[in-house]
């Protein structure tokens, strides 16, 4: 092809240049990597105050509760929220994903558990616990989240 490439070619040739290797060594490759790594390890969790691993049992007069949502809120920081299984048992997490098991900030902490019978949000359902249960500051839960150790935190609830 003798003389200027056609425009529609400009993009294929534009291709080309980005995927040779030659580009990498060009200088563009070594400006764009390191700020790419700064970008991931800037979004990483490692600006969150200290974590503790906790975990518990919530049980209502005695019985174990077998769905919900158990919720700690500390005086600065992210909540951590723990989903009940079918033994009452809750593993709290904050990480920002909400994947499980990293624990809630060390320090003081209020408390609310959500006990539905379909926890499907939009879904109908009837409160498995007293409605107190559900606000902060009417539950009257607290706990400390100690550093260093594994928090067992059980919160038992009674219907009256």
């Amino acid at each position: 092809m003798d003389g200027p490439i056609p425009l529609q070619y400009g993009f294929y040739f534009s291709f080309m240049f980005l995927t040779n290797s030659a580009y990498c060594l060009s200088g563009r490759c070594t400006v764009f990597a390191p700020l790419v790594i700064v970008i991931v390890v800037g979004c990483s969790n490692s600006d969150l105050p200290e974590r503790a691993p906790v975990t518990g049992i919530v049980s209502l007069d005695g019985k174990p509760i077998t769905q919900g949502k158990v919720t700690f809120v500390p005086d600065n920081g992210p909540a951590a929220i723990g989903m009940i299984d079918s033994t009452g048992r809750y593993v709290l997490a904050t990480d920002r994903q909400g994947k499980g098991g990293d624990g809630a900030m060390v320090g003081h902490h209020r408390i609310r558990v959500i006990a539905r019978s379909n926890m499907e949000p939009g879904a109908f359902s009837v409160s498995l616990i007293p409605d107190k249960y559900v606000e902060f500051a009417k539950s009257g839960l607290t706990a400390e989240v100690e550093s260093g150790k594994e928090n067992q935190i059980d919160l038992e609830l009674f219907s009256k």
